[in-house]
């Protein structure tokens, strides 16, 4: 496990998710964002998942950005974090703009990466696959998992999620 970083621009450590989420609320009222919670992992009601969004118009291109998908990394929330502090709230009329700031926020907590996933998926005796890069000399670059049933549920309804979806953005 890698040690937190202190993220200057916030004064507090890269994996202090209840400290990002206050910004994140904070400036997206400052900014015109709209905040919804996605929903929560594991019945923890401090482990969100967050969209933020700026929509103007069906006319306007959409675009989304997503950050954070990877424990160890933590940067791609915070960027959003520093684009949200940064942008003038009025140079972004011309786009209908959203953020899935943090998408593992569970594993940025945690600053799990992935050997310490396959180790804790080898003590759970989970089956998963392993994944090698040969170009980075055989260095182990993903896993996979067995779906689970909420999951196969969750993608048979796709066709009901995609209905759901504005002009140019899903």
């Amino acid at each position: 496990m890698r040690k937190s970083e202190f993220v200057t621009f916030a004064k507090c450590f890269s994996n202090d998710i209840d400290n990002y989420n206050e910004k994140l609320k904070v400036l997206s009222k400052e900014k015109n964002f709209k905040l919804d919670i996605l929903g929560y992992l594991n019945n923890n009601l401090k482990d969100k998942i967050i969209l933020i969004d700026h929509y103007i118009s069906n006319e306007l291109p959409s675009i989304l950005i997503a950050g954070s998908f990877h424990g160890e990394e933590p940067a791609g929330a915070w960027g959003i974090l520093k684009f949200l502090h940064d942008i003038n709230k009025n140079d972004i009329n011309k786009i209908n703009l959203s953020f899935l700031p943090l998408v593992n926020p569970t594993g940025v907590k945690n600053e799990t990466d992935l050997l310490s996933m396959v180790n804790k998926l080898d003590q759970l005796k989970i089956v998963y696959s392993k994944y090698y890069e040969p170009d980075l000399n055989n260095e182990l670059v993903s896993i996979a998992i067995e779906p689970s049933d909420k999951s196969r549920k969750v993608t048979s309804n796709l066709s009901l999620l995609l209905k759901g979806y504005r002009k140019n953005y899903v």
